[in-house]
């Protein structure tokens, strides 16, 4: 048995990204954000990077800073992008791109993130700092 993603957009090389985000504040060691989710397949929560669809006329690049806005509220800039992969090849044909983002937490914007989930986040989610 497999899935197949059927939703992938024109001119895009990957139907979504993956974000491993560091958030970096003065006096403090770096932290990866991740997210809490719900995941109905499994049947509990689990702790995720920050992901999502990469959007009509998007690149990972803008993807994944507007993911991370909605999914952490926090506002990053991207370092790096790796080449498409495909996380599950024996399951599905969903492909994927990894992006790298700082997140300067002495920013003020970043200081007290509030998530801005858009309406294509159906299950809530909370980020966390590891």
């Amino acid at each position: 048995e497999t899935s197949k993603r059927t939703t992938r957009r024109a001119n895009t090389e990957a139907d979504g990204v993956g974000i491993i985000a560091l958030l970096k504040r003065t006096l403090h060691k770096d932290c990866v954000v991740m997210v809490k989710q719900f995941r109905p397949p499994l049947g509990c929560y689990t702790l995720e990077f920050p992901a999502g669809l990469i959007d009509e006329g998007e690149n990972a690049e803008v993807a994944a800073v507007r993911e991370l806005k909605e999914e952490t509220g926090y506002k990053g800039e991207v370092v790096s992008v790796t080449p498409v992969t495909c996380l599950d090849p024996g399951l599905s044909n969903c492909t994927t791109q990894i992006v790298l983002v700082n997140i300067n937490g002495d920013e003020m914007e970043n200081i007290n993130p509030t998530q801005q989930l858009g309406v294509h986040h159906i299950l809530q989610s909370h980020h966390f700092l590891l």
